[in-house]
């Protein structure tokens, strides 16, 4: 994936242009999106926390949890990778497994 300190989760885009990641190369966990066309380039989504990122089924969403909280961003992988602005979905008390396993799902229809 690329980058220093722990990394967990890799879960590719929809599309195959993109994987998701977790790492704590900040001294905590943050999610990461790099480009699968061998380009190496990454970006990092989070900047206040952030694991067991998971693609919307459409790729038109990522989800994630900063915890108690479960976000939601948008983003578009065409022409180029871009990301808007995160909202909060629910907040809640939440059994923790591993950063990058994430403990839930999203449905085909995005719920």
């Amino acid at each position: 994936m690329g980058g220093a300190g722990n990394q967990w989760g890799p879960r590719p885009s929809p599309d195959g242009r993109y994987a998701l990641y977790m790492s704590d190369e900040t001294g905590r966990f943050e999610v990461y999106v790099i480009a699968l066309d061998g380009s190496g380039q990454k970006r990092q989504l989070t900047t206040d926390g952030g694991t067991e990122a998971v693609w919307s089924r459409d790729g038109q969403e990522i989800f994630y949890r900063s915890s108690p909280r479960l976000l939601a961003l948008p983003v578009t992988t065409r022409p180029s990778f871009s990301a808007g602005k995160a909202r909060v979905l629910f907040e809640g008390r939440y059994a923790e497994d591993a950063p990058g396993i994430a403990n839930y799902d999203v449905s085909p229809d995005g719920r």
